[in-house]
């Protein structure tokens, strides 16, 4: 392997590093804003999540069986599962065993907002 070839594969793997630490990067400094103040009301990203989460447990029952939009990306995909578990709800690949339908949409101010939509009555 040439000089060149393994300067080429060190600089992609490093970019590839680069992009794939954001995410940790982010979750870090949430964590450390958390421990510096309990309510880190100047986090948007924080305050949004935490919105969605809020607005989920809001829309649906606790221990309710939902399925999450699968058109969505799969952050959001992700995420709702996450806040699913958090607020006692199952979740469900089938659609047909689910009592309600959650997705996510972006309002006009770039805020996520949860829609959940009932589907039968004796999965609710």
């Amino acid at each position: 392997m040439t000089v060149f070839a393994r300067i080429v594969i060190a600089l992609a793997g490093l970019a590839v590093l680069l992009v794939s630490a954001g995410g940790a990067v982010d979750a870090a400094t949430a964590g450390w804003e958390l421990l510096q103040r309990p309510h880190p009301s100047t986090n948007t990203v924080f305050r949004q999540m935490e919105g969605v989460r809020r607005e989920l447990g809001a829309a649906v029952r606790a221990g309710s069986v939902i399925y999450v939009d699968q058109s969505l990306e799969p952050l959001w995909q992700q995420r709702l599962t996450e806040f699913a578990y958090m607020q006692d709800l199952s979740v469900t690949v089938d659609p047909a065993a689910a009592g309600y339908q959650v997705s996510v949409q972006i309002s006009a101010r770039k805020v996520p907002h949860v829609v959940a939509v009932a589907l039968q009555e004796g999965r609710r």
